[in-house]
């Protein structure tokens, strides 16, 4: 895990975002689960063993929480971004408009994914999501933890 200044059990500000496809969705929203991977448009190709393996688990439906990318991108290159991130991701994509959550959280590392369960980080990962297997495994995890305790 990379994601340095991320921790387990950190509070994730509730906050809307502006999504590609109009549908207004809010981050951290008190009493949901949601898994969220954080993103910008120059993420190493390396990295795309993650984003990949997410795309597939999601559209096989095998996530059992809302899912989304938001993503950072300075103001001048957002239409490019979202051109280039919208060819390879499914997911909604939801821009960081402000740089308000970088800046909360202090996002060093990219792309990282985070389950977020009532205002609060349960689970960070970013790893590779290449093989059946370890897609099985995250998608398992991610339901272990999005319950209701």
């Amino acid at each position: 895990m990379n994601a340095t200044n991320l921790a387990l059990g950190q509070r994730v500000p509730s906050m809307s975002l502006t999504c590609a496809d109009s549908l207004p969705r809010t981050i951290a929203a008190p009493g949901t689960s949601q898994l969220v991977t954080f993103a910008t448009v120059s993420d190493c190709a390396a990295c795309e063993a993650h984003m990949s393996g997410l795309e597939t688990l999601a559209k096989a439906g095998a996530l059992p929480v809302e899912t989304m990318v938001v993503f950072w991108a300075p103001r001048a290159d957002v239409a490019r971004a979202l051109r280039l991130m919208r060819s390879s991701i499914a997911r909604p994509l939801c821009r960081d408009e402000h740089d308000s959550l970088w800046i909360r959280l202090d996002i060093t590392h990219t792309p990282v994914t985070a389950l977020i369960r009532d205002g609060r980080i349960a689970l960070l990962d970013d790893g590779p999501l290449f093989s059946p297997v370890e897609q099985r495994l995250f998608a398992d995890r991610v339901r272990r933890l999005s319950v209701d305790r």
